[in-house]
């Protein structure tokens, strides 16, 4: 069951900044001969709080810090790390320092951080949202106060800008390339449904199958948590069934790096028992022994996209009205040793 959000009221800025009323409505108003001590300790309590609404936010925080902060899912998963950097290098680039936090796909610790960054006085904020649905989230971001882009996992209900990949052509990509290897029976290890990556790229599979008369089969279709572990122990469940798919498409690199193993564990070796695609290109990619067949998903230019339109919403008037818009980056399938043609006498 979602929890329901509590919206913040004037009041409980007030108790936060240890003033009244009436003395955090002049503070926001610009209005009466509010101490710069005062605007600060109202300041941090509003955005704390998620209260204070955006322009009153933008009023308060006159004095640029020239700081960005960058929220990331998982530090642990290779994308998002490759991301941070790029991120990090394209602020810097524009004269920004930023502070980096990972939420480790928790909510609570995504909060969390996003408060700190708040108390820091950022200027923008990144964010790769964690994996799950919240009211509380919702509610937060959408009076957080400062600009925000959001990266990589689209947020439903927010206005904010939005950089991600083309997810659904990405699931497309590879169903065309192991339908046209002759793959018809295909194993899928996904994400949390909940989180938009997993869910288009899923979407994006099954309909390009359909367009050809595949259908997916939803019993090979298993939950790898956007973790090596679980993806392994899951695919070994796969693997060991009396009819086996002939290839297996992994949604992310980490899923991937756990299929692979499962693979090793039940002795089989790609592409001659089984071929082996996925979404997500790195070093690990090519290091494996054959190499895999990825999508690559064009990190530098998702950063570039996301400083960008960060640091144009930083850059914006308060009178100007607020916009928003979402950029969907094209991908591009890597053909590797991973996949091939099934073998004669397996079940397609």
């Amino acid at each position: 069951m979602m929890a329901t959000a509590v919206m913040a009221t004037i009041r409980d800025v007030a108790k936060l900044a240890g003033v009244s009323v009436a003395t955090v409505s002049n503070a926001l108003n610009l209005r009466g001969n509010v101490s710069p001590d005062i605007k600060e300790r109202v300041a941090n309590a509003v955005e704390m709080l998620g209260y204070a609404p955006h322009a009153g936010a933008q009023r308060l925080r006159r004095s640029a810090s020239n700081l960005i902060g960058v929220v990331i899912a998982d530090i642990a998963n290779p994308h998002f790390g490759a991301l941070a950097e790029e991120l990090e290098s394209s602020a810097s680039g524009r004269g920004y320092s930023v502070i980096i936090c990972n939420s480790g796909e928790d909510l609570a610790r995504e909060r969390r951080h996003l408060q700190t960054l708040l108390s820091h006085r950022v200027d923008g904020i990144v964010l790769i949202a964690a994996a799950g649905d919240s009211n509380e989230r919702i509610a937060m971001l959408s009076r957080i106060g400062v600009p925000l882009a959001v990266v990589d996992r689209a947020i439903a209900g927010l206005s904010f800008d939005t950089v991600t990949l083309d997810d659904r052509r990405a699931g497309a990509l590879v169903a065309e390339h192991l339908i046209g290897l002759g793959h018809r029976r295909i194993g899928v290890v996904s994400g949390p449904e909940g989180v938009s990556t997993a869910r288009e790229r899923l979407e994006g599979f099954r309909e390009a199958l359909a367009s050809v008369g595949v259908p997916l089969d939803p019993r090979l279709v298993i939950d790898g948590g956007f973790r090596a572990d679980r993806a392994r122990s899951n695919t070994q469940r796969l693997l060991a069934s009396a009819e086996r798919p002939t290839a297996i498409f992994a949604t992310d690199l980490m899923m991937a790096l756990g299929v692979l193993s499962a693979v090793g564990d039940a002795g089989l070796v790609c592409p001659l028992d089984i071929s082996v695609a996925a979404i997500g290109d790195n070093p690990f990619a090519t290091a494996l022994h054959p190499g895999l067949t990825t999508v690559a998903q064009p990190v530098n230019a998702i950063a570039a996209a996301a400083i960008e339109a960060l640091l144009a919403s930083i850059a914006r008037s308060n009178d100007e009205p607020e916009t928003s818009t979402r950029i969907a980056l094209e991908p591009r399938l890597i053909v590797r040793g991973s996949t091939g043609a099934p073998q004669a006498g397996v079940r397609r």
